[in-house]
């Protein structure tokens, strides 16, 4: 899953091992590159999808207020469901291709 950062150490706790978090708060433990493409989509660059293909994102669990802006690029995107929403959160998941 993709996971607002702040986030990662509590769902790392409370999804593991069913769900893999993408980051949580030990900065030291995740290669530069990782960061570099975190912040490439929750601050959405053009390579924001290609991303998430390249990791095999499922889940998207995103702060409202920190990803706004990814968040509304996702509300627009067809190959993604919104599966729960509060004042705080998203939680968006992949739909599946039905490619030929």
């Amino acid at each position: 899953m993709l996971n607002d950062q702040n986030w990662g150490g509590y769902l790392e706790w409370a999804a593991w091992p069913r769900h893999q978090v993408f980051v949580d708060g030990r900065f030291e433990l995740h290669p530069p590159q990782v960061w570099f493409d975190y912040l490439d989509i929750v601050f959405p660059s053009a390579r924001w999808s290609a991303l998430l293909e390249k990791y095999n994102i499922s889940y998207l669990v995103l702060s409202k207020d920190e990803h706004a802006e990814l968040v509304a690029d996702v509300r627009k995107t067809p190959n993604w469901r919104l599966d729960y929403e509060d004042d705080q959160a998203v939680v968006f998941s992949r739909i599946p291709s039905t490619g030929p």
